[in-house]
């Protein structure tokens, strides 16, 4: 799967034509809660959901995220 990011939008105009582009800069990676280190399966028997240990033990959706989550695995650049 794809790595995603917050982005930042700039917008750019040309001065000879006054078009208006917008250039996007990464900033950081968004982490969803299946891919966090804090988030683990819920143990109640057909549930999707996982129990996020930094929020105290919230349950919490697969592919929700935080301002907090951490990658189980450091991954290199992407």
């Amino acid at each position: 799967m794809n790595a995603e990011y917050v982005c930042l939008a700039v917008p750019l105009i040309e001065v000879d034509t006054g078009l208006i582009h917008t250039e996007y800069v990464s900033r950081e990676r968004v982490v969803r809660c299946w891919d966090c280190k804090h988030a683990e399966p819920c143990p109640l028997a057909d549930s999707e959901k996982l129990i996020c240990a930094f929020h105290d033990e919230m349950l919490v959706n697969p592919d929700d995220f935080c301002a907090w989550g951490e990658p189980r695995v450091k991954r290199d650049k992407e």
